[in-house]
């Protein structure tokens, strides 16, 4: 997976390719910088789960104790972009003000924290976009 910041530092190798290999790598970042801009959001949009995970013991037994974060309509923002073979994928960022226990019962927290989960940008849709707000 590939984030719009990992781009590697080619300082060192470029030098030793010849020129043909340098405007090949030259298109293929060129293309890959491109492919960002067709990504359905921007760092910051203020986006909402529309098709949440499967959490459940067998399938994701790591994540049970953040369905409360991840069920339809749980609102967060995008912290990083990122593309795959898979399709465009976001670091959803979002705010827990409460933990719910085995019972169901919710408890609100001291200080709320900030939780990241890399889900796949098809399963949200915007909600306010930032880029148009600044």
């Amino acid at each position: 997976m590939y984030d719009e910041r990992s781009l590697p530092n080619l300082d060192a190798i470029y030098p030793l390719l010849n020129y043909d290999a340098q405007e090949e790598l030259r298109l293929l970042l060129r293309l890959r910088q491109d492919l960002f801009k067709l990504h359905p959001f921007k760092v910051g949009d203020i986006i909402k789960l529309i098709d949440p995970p499967n959490i459940t013991d067998e399938e994701a037994p790591g994540w049970a104790g953040y369905r409360h974060l991840l069920s339809y309509g749980s609102t967060g923002s995008v912290a990083e972009r990122s593309c795959s073979d898979h399709g465009f994928g976001i670091l959803f960022k979002v705010i827990e003000t409460f933990w719910v226990d085995e019972t169901g019962n919710h408890h609100e927290l001291k200080e709320p924290q900030t939780k990241y989960f890399n889900l796949a940008a098809s399963r949200f849709e915007l909600v306010s976009n930032m880029a148009q707000a600044v």
